[in-house]
Parts: C-alpha cells; sequence; structure tokens
C-alpha cells in the first residue's frame, strides 16, 4: 500500500452543531425510506434534490425527485480519496461534454410508510437547450388554485446560464407539461435566482431570500414578481463570519407558524482553483408577520459535504422530511413532530445524535443500507465491513451512482480501503461512457495497493474494450503476475477462472495468440475465427 502522506494545509469546511440529524431521528423512532424510482439507467444514474406535498385534493403525497446524467465526487479529505479533478467534481457521460443534464421523476404515494412512490418521468415539452445546465433544476411541488406546479429554476433558455425560477403547470394524470412561465426577477440585473421557497398556502409566493426574509408575488400568467414583505436583516443569526441564509424547503404552516428548511453554503478554491464546498441545513420559524422567531441548531443529515433538501411536509402528527446526499441518491424521512420540535428547541437529547448510534443501541432491525447514517468510528474496522456492505447493497440494487458515494466515504474515513477502491471503480466502470474518470479510479486503486491483481484486471478490460491492446495485455499481465502471489481465497468481484478468461481475450490480440487459442481449446471454447489470410 502506498503510504498516504501527512494532512498539510487542508482546508476545514464549517461544521455543523450536529453532524447526524438522520441518526437523530432514527434514535426518535423514525423510518427513513430510499426513494426509489426503480429505474436504473446508467447515463442518468444520481437521484437528488427532493420536494414533497400532502396533496389535499388526492388525498396522497406527492415528490419530485431530480434524476441527473453525473455521479457527483465530493470529499473532506482530498488527500485520502484523491482525483485528477479536485474535491468536488461533475462525472459526465462522453457524449454529454460539459452538459450537466436534468429530468424530473413525480411519484405518488397514498402512505409511504405502507406502499412505495410510484413514479412517472414529467414529460416536458420540446426546446432546444442553449446552455450547459439543462432541465429545470430543483423543483419544489405544490397544487396552487387547483393546479399541479413543478417550480424550479432553470438556465438553459439563454447563452449566459442567468438562471431564473420558472413555474412548469404539470397534468393530473401523466404529468405532462401544460405550460411553462418564467417568474421575473424584481431585480432583473441579478444573474442567478434559485432556490425560491414557494409557499405552499399562499398561491404564487416564494421565499426569496431568509435573511433579510424577502417575501415575494408573481404573476402566473406573465411571471411579473414583486416584493410583498422585505424585512432588515438580522445579523450574526447563525455566525459572523458565516449567516447568509438561502432557501431550500416549500414553506408549510404548522404549529401557528410559518416554517421551512434552509441552507448555508460554503464554498472554496483550492489552490489549483478546484472547487470545494460544505452544505449545512437548519429549520425556520416565522411569525404572521414573518418575522423569524426561531432557529434550529445548524445540522447535516448524515455528515456528507454536500446534501440538499427541496422539500418539508407535515401532515396527521408527522414530519416528512426528502433530502438528497451528494447528488447521487434521495431519501425520505418520517418522523413524529415531537421530535423535531424537541431539535428546534436544542432539548439536551440532540447531544446524542452524532455519539450514539441507534443501529446499534436499539432492539429494532434495521435494513443494511441505512448504514450510511451512522455516526461511523474510524477505529472501528466492523464500521468499515459494515459501510462497505451498505455499498454492496446499493451496487447489487443497481444503485451505482449510491455505491460510488459510499465506497468513496469509506475511503477517506480509514486507512486500508482496497476493496473500497475497487467497488468505487466498478461502480464507475458499469456506468460507462465516463472514459476519464474509470481508469483514473483504477489507477488509484493499483497506487493504494500494487500488489493486489484485481484492479490490474479491471484496467485491462477498460482498454481491450476500447481496442487500446497493448495497454490490455500489459496490465493483464501485471494482473496475472499479482494473482500468483496471493492467497486466492482473498479475491475481490473476479474468480480465478475468470482472470484467466481475461488475460487470454488480451493475449489473444497479440502476436501471442496461439497461447490463447490453446487455452480456449482446453476449456472447450470456441474461438473460431480463422487467422490466416495466405
Amino acid at each position: 500500500m502506498v503510504p498516504i502522506q501527512e494532512k498539510t494545509n487542508q482546508i476545514h469546511l464549517q461544521k455543523p452543531q450536529v453532524r447526524h440529524f438522520a441518526n437523530y431521528c432514527l434514535m426518535g423512532g423514525a423510518t427513513i425510506i430510499p426513494l426509489d424510482v426503480d429505474i436504473h439507467d446508467p447515463m442518468w444514474p444520481g437521484y437528488c434534490n427532493p420536494s414533497i406535498m400532502w396533496d389535499e385534493k388526492d388525498q396522497n403525497f406527492k415528490v419530485i425527485v431530480r434524476n441527473v446524467n453525473h455521479v457527483l465526487h465530493g470529499v473532506d479529505e482530498p488527500i485520502k480519496a484523491p482525483c485528477n479533478w479536485g474535491p468536488v467534481f461533475y462525472s459526465i457521460p462522453n457524449e454529454d461534454g460539459r452538459n450537466l443534464k436534468t429530468q424530473n421523476y413525480i411519484g405518488v404515494s397514498k402512505d409511504p410508510l405502507a406502499e412505495p412512490f410510484e413514479f412517472k418521468l414529467i414529460k416536458t415539452n420540446p426546446y432546444k437547450p442553449i446552455w450547459e445546465f439543462q432541465g429545470e433544476e430543483d423543483a419544489r411541488i405544490v397544487r396552487w388554485d387547483d393546479k399541479i406546479y413543478a417550480t424550479g429554476v432553470r438556465r438553459d433558455d439563454n447563452t449566459q446560464g442567468r438562471g431564473r425560477m420558472e413555474l412548469m403547470h404539470l397534468s393530473e394524470n401523466g404529468y405532462q407539461e401544460v405550460s411553462r412561465v418564467r417568474v421575473g426577477a424584481v431585480d432583473e440585473k441579478s444573474y442567478c435566482e434559485k432556490n425560491w421557497m414557494a409557499v405552499k398556502d399562499l398561491p404564487y409566493h416564494y421565499i426569496q431570500q431568509t435573511n433579510p426574509t424577502i417575501l415575494v408575488k408573481t404573476d402566473p400568467e406573465t411571471g411579473h414578481t414583486e416584493e410583498v414583505v422585505h424585512k432588515e436583516r438580522i445579523p450574526g443569526l447563525i455566525d459572523e463570519n458565516f449567516d447568509l441564509l438561502r432557501g431550500s424547503s416549500t414553506v408549510i404552516r404548522w404549529n401557528g407558524y410559518w416554517m421551512a428548511l434552509v441552507h448555508t453554503c460554503e464554498m472554496w478554491l483550492t489552490a489549483n482553483d478546484r472547487k470545494y464546498s460544505r452544505y449545512c441545513h437548519c429549520f425556520v420559524l416565522w411569525d404572521d408577520d414573518w418575522n423569524i422567531v426561531k432557529m434550529s441548531p445548524l445540522f447535516s443529515f448524515a455528515d456528507f459535504n454536500i446534501e440538499f433538501t427541496c422539500g418539508l411536509e407535515y401532515h396527521d402528527g408527522k414530519f416528512y422530511i426528502p433530502f438528497a446526499i451528494e447528488d447521487n441518491f434521495s431519501y425520505l424521512i418520517v418522523v413524529d413532530e415531537n421530535i423535531v420540535d424537541q431539535f428546534i428547541n436544542n432539548n439536551e437529547s440532540i447531544k446524542l445524535a452524532d455519539t450514539q448510534p441507534a443501529l446499534v443501541y436499539s432492539d429494532k432491525e434495521y435494513p443494511i443500507y441505512l448504514q450510511v447514517f451512522k455516526p461511523i468510528d474510524k477505529s472501528n474496522l466492523q464500521d468499515q465491513k459494515k459501510l462497505y456492505q451498505a455499498g454492496m447493497w446499493y451496487f447489487e440494487h443497481g444503485f451505482l451512482a449510491a455505491a460510488y458515494n459510499i465506497f468513496v466515504r469509506a475511503m477517506e474515513m480509514y486507512d486500508y480501503t482496497y476493496a473500497e477502491r475497487f467497488m468505487a471503480a466498478r461502480a464507475i466502470a458499469d456506468m460507462g461512457h465516463r472514459d476519464h474518470h474509470e481508469i483514473a479510479m483504477w489507477i488509484n486503486a493499483i497506487m493504494h495497493d500494487d500488489s493486489r491483481p484485481e484492479a490490474y484486471m479491471g484496467a485491462a478490460m477498460y482498454y481491450h474494450w476500447r481496442g487500446h491492446l497493448v495497454e490490455a495485455f500489459y496490465f493483464a499481465r501485471l494482473g496475472m503476475e499479482k494473482l500468483a502471489m496471493i492467497n486466492r481465497n482473498t479475491l475481490l468481484y473476479y474468480s480465478v477462472d475468470g482472470f484467466k478468461d481475461l488475460y487470454n481475450k488480451a493475449l489473444y490480440d497479440t502476436p501471442y495468440y496461439e497461447n490463447a487459442i490453446e487455452y480456449m481449446d482446453s476449456i472447450g471454447k470456441d474461438h473460431s475465427v480463422n487467422r490466416r489470410v495466405l
């Protein structure tokens, strides 16, 4: 294993007061459900930034889940989980160039605790994007004036990427776009207006900004927008050095207050101008005059740097809190209101959220996928094993972006992570169409432990598939050399016969193909290619 250099001059981002809000909810008896769209297209691997509403008219819950063409790579310790493109980057299919694409699914369930959401793709009217962020991003779902709307930001209808919110009216059953209105900014000179929080019980009203609180109303026919409320900014609301509160969820009514989840985002550039960021969230309560009267502790859902939500709902004594981890996978927390109330009021119980994993101290049997929410002891190899098993659960169920995310998380948390590095590369390989990222991950695994054979074979397959036959043979031969020197019972992913097969496939396309034919004959495998030309 190549030793990891000492951590020096790393950027340390803002830390939340509570790092494991999801664990806090589990300790209070919450249920956490993956928002499984159950459509696993490797060209569209990420599901993120969900919103939710209880639809009084239809008596059901509706969610919108954003589906993206990229895999988001994000780490807190880039020295331990290195990548060519920095601590945070988007892995985009080769065919899509620089374009980050979004499509959205809408899901319906009478009771998410009893029945899964049934999802349909929102069908949008044909148009030609003219900028690189394409599609409606971070759509909140609301019913205003008896119409269902997806209302998020769009940046692809101009060549400068100037973002504006939009109102997309959807048909009731097929969820086809009926109409689209670009929501004007109060200040049309602003570059990007996004994350406006739709106020569920006030049609066409948004909280444009949290601090200072700015409430605006837009005309659904023309998109003209005007300010309704503009409060004074409250200095030092979270931290004197960091108190910019941005929008996240829809705004709902609860316990006599207006209520929303908002986020903070701290962004840095590394020495070589690579982006690095940390998101945190908090609950905000306003009175009827839109004065901020209470805020929860600042938190992250599961202690990932990049987490986000577009939704919050309250129904029948429970909160429904959807959220996403690093653009790659989404969940829904269903939790009793008293647990959230205690959190907002900074109850003593929240101190246990980061130290007492619910998955350990409860008698309840939790599914393996919830291991990502457990506060992890970096010195405990059993925790590493459980995290790896969670990654494998996602991988085997086709959630390749989620699996990649979990394996990368383990890479930066533990010292020896060959298996995790190999499976992160395997996840990218199985998506396909991300050539530079894939080979970088195979090389990453080889550098971590060059005595293991598996990543050499992964690299050989990579080159063979692309017709780079010399490189394929080179890595396959190295893999076979390493195979001869290890305990074969410890092999990852491949069998010994699988190694031999891969090696001979590479050999077959070299001047030594006769040796490969002998191997194929010995196992009764048809090679059936007559190479004689004279």
